[in-house]
C-alpha cells in the first residue's frame, strides 16, 4: 500500500475518532508512519536479506542496510557443499566470558558460535569462533526499510502489503492515545509475525575482501 492511501486511512480513522479533530499535515503523518514502520520493523525482522559469503575468512562488517541494533537474525558456517551448520549466537561482551583467549586462539578449526559486536565502534559485525579460516557462511539479517519520503513509496520496502494498514491505527493511536487504534495494530502487529518469514530476499556473496568489507 502506498504510503498516500495510509495518510489517507489515518485521516479517515481520526475523523472517525473524533469528527471535530483538526486533522495533521501530510507531512508530520508521513513522518510519524516512519517512525512507525520502524518500530514494527525492528520487531518484526522485516525486511531481512540472507546473504552467501563464499571462500572468505571472518571477522564481517554487515552491509550498510543492516538494521544499527540486532541486526543479525542467524548465523550458519557452511563446512561443506551439502550441510550447513547454525551457530548459537552469543555477544562480545559474553564470549569475553565464556571464551577469554578467543581473541588471541587462532588454531584453525570448525567454528562453535557466532559473536557479534554491534554498537561497539570500529569493530567489524560479527566473527566466528573458532576461526577455520577461509570458509562459507550465510547470513540472515535484518534490513532497515527505507523511510518514505514521496506518497507512491510503500513501507517495508514493499514487504507484508496487507499489513501495511497497521502503521495507520498505530498512528492514529499516537496522535489520539486511543486504545482501541493500539490493540488493532498490536493484532496485526501478531499476525504478521506469523508471515515474516516467508523467505528473504538473498544476496549473492556481497563480502569482497577478507577485512569484512561489504559491496552490494
Amino acid at each position: 500500500m502506498q504510503a498516500g492511501k495510509l495518510v489517507d486511512f489515518v485521516r479517515t480513522f481520526l475523523r472517525t475518532d473524533s469528527p471535530q479533530v483538526e486533522l495533521p499535515a501530510t507531512g508530520h503523518v508521513l513522518d510519524l508512519l516512519n517512525q512507525a514502520m520502524d518500530e514494527a520493523s525492528a520487531e518484526l525482522g522485516v525486511p531481512a536479506k540472507l546473504l552467501k559469503v563464499e571462500s572468505l575468512a571472518a571477522p564481517f562488517f554487515l552491509p550498510a542496510d543492516a538494521r544499527s541494533s540486532d541486526p543479525i537474525i542467524e548465523v550458519r558456517y557452511a563446512p561443506n557443499v551439502s550441510k550447513t551448520v547454525l551457530l548459537p549466537q552469543v555477544s562480545i561482551e559474553r564470549a569475553g566470558i565464556e571464551y577469554p583467549n578467543w581473541e588471541q586462539d587462532t588454531t584453525p578449526d570448525d567454528p562453535k558460535v557466532a559473536i557479534f559486536s554491534t554498537g561497539v565502534d570500529g569493530m567489524p559485525h560479527l566473527y566466528v569462533y573458532p576461526n577455520p579460516g577461509v570458509a562459507t557462511y550465510f547470513i540472515l539479517y535484518k534490513v532497515k526499510p527505507e523511510s518514505m519520503s514521496d506518497l507512491n513509496d510503500e513501507p517495508f520496502n514493499g514487504e507484508l502489503d496487507r499489513f501495511h494498514i497497521m502503521l495507520a491505527h498505530y498512528v492514529v493511536f499516537m496522535l489520539n492515545n486511543n486504545n482501541q487504534r493500539f490493540a488493532i495494530y498490536r493484532n496485526f502487529l501478531s499476525d504478521a509475525a506469523g508471515v515474516r518469514q516467508r523467505g528473504p530476499r538473498v544476496t549473492k556473496n556481497a563480502a569482497y575482501r577478507m577485512s569484512g568489507r561489504w559491496s552490494s
